[in-house]
C-alpha cells in the first residue's frame, strides 16, 4: 500500500511539472518572460529534470485512434504520462501509463485535427524526463 501511495504521489507530482516544462513548448504571450527549464534544471519546491527520457516516440493512425509507441528507458521500472494537445497549444496530461508499457491508444479525437504528444518518465516524486515531440501530419485542419 506504502508503494502504492508513493507511486501516486509521485504521479501527481509529475503532473504538475509537467504543465510547467510544457508551458514552455508553446508561445508565450507577448512581452511576456517566460523561465526557460533545460535538463537538470531545479524548480523551487519542485520535482527536477533527470534520468533518461522515452526515446523512440513515434504516433500513427489507428482506425479512428492514434497509437503512441516509446521506447521504456528504464525496462519497466517507472510509470509514465502521455501529455497531447491541438498542435499550437498546451499539452495537458492525457493518461497514467504504469510501468513497462510502451503503448498508449489515443481515442476521442478529431480526425480533422492534428495533435502534439510528449512522454514523461516519472522517476520519483522530485524526478522526471520528458520524450521530444511528435505530432500528426493530417492534411486539413478544420478552423476553431
Amino acid at each position: 500500500m506504502a508503494a502504492f501511495v508513493a507511486a501516486a504521489a509521485a504521479v501527481v507530482a509529475a503532473l504538475l511539472v509537467l504543465t510547467v516544462v510544457l508551458r514552455k513548448e508553446t508561445d508565450p504571450p507577448r512581452n511576456a518572460a517566460v523561465p526557460e527549464i533545460s535538463a537538470g534544471a531545479v524548480i523551487p519546491n519542485g520535482p527536477a529534470l533527470g534520468g533518461d527520457p522515452p526515446t523512440d516516440l513515434a504516433v500513427r493512425e489507428d482506425g479512428d485512434a492514434l497509437l503512441l509507441t516509446w521506447t521504456d528507458p528504464t525496462a519497466g521500472t517507472v510509470p509514465f504520462i502521455v501529455a497531447a494537445g491541438r498542435s499550437g497549444t498546451q499539452l495537458r496530461a492525457m493518461a497514467t501509463i504504469e510501468p513497462g508499457a510502451t503503448r498508449y491508444l489515443a481515442n476521442g479525437l478529431s480526425n480533422e485535427i492534428n495533435y502534439c504528444f510528449t512522454v514523461v518518465a516519472v522517476y520519483s516524486t522530485d524526478k522526471y524526463a520528458a520524450s521530444g515531440q511528435v505530432c500528426t501530419t493530417r492534411t486539413a485542419e478544420t478552423p476553431r
